[in-house]
């Protein structure tokens, strides 16, 4: 991510904060608006700027929501992060993409191995993690679902490889 307008003229530093309008859309949602635009209202904040909230929408869609709930008047530009702030936030979120990627990395496979072919759903999902603390809740089920069906020593096996992913702080700290 830069710190720079993205194409559509918003800046990463931008701060949106939800209007009165928005406010009262969380409380009785307008139709035509979906979930992943709900879970982004409720985000904004008036604090975070859009370089904080990738985490929180899959790639691709904070620019498009952003607009969408910018033209119903359910947010408005609040102001720009302070830069040096924004640039600490860049590295961590840098970092994250980067432990996350790693994880997925070294996971590619062991569902299969651990549970043959019902492992591909647990491969898929883990796969389509967006953030630490996705893939971290999707492996809490799939090592349940490890224990109940192989038995201590795959979910052991599993819990081995990832426990560095659970010593990290969850996101935001």
């Amino acid at each position: 991510m830069n710190a720079g307008p993205a194409a559509n003229g918003f800046d990463e530093l931008a701060v949106f904060e939800r209007t009165e309008t928005g406010d009262a859309a969380l409380a009785a949602p307008p139709p035509g608006l979906d979930r992943a635009s709900l879970r982004l209202l409720m985000l904004i904040d008036g604090q975070r700027s859009l370089a904080d909230l990738p985490r929180f929408a899959r790639a691709g869609e904070l620019d498009r929501i952003v607009g969408m709930l910018r033209r119903r008047g359910l947010v408005e530009l609040r102001g720009q992060a302070a830069l040096p702030d924004a640039q600490a936030r860049q590295r961590r979120l840098a970092s994250e993409r980067a432990m996350l990627e790693d994880m997925k990395r070294q996971l590619r496979g062991v569902f299969n191995r651990e549970l043959g072919h019902a492992g591909e759903i647990w491969e898929a999902r883990v796969a389509d993690c967006v953030s630490i603390e996705v893939l971290r809740q999707v492996l809490r089920e799939a090592i349940d679902v490890l224990y109940f069906r192989g038995g201590g020593e795959p979910a052991r096996r599993v819990v081995a490889l990832v426990k560095p992913l659970f010593r990290q702080p969850p996101e935001g700290v």
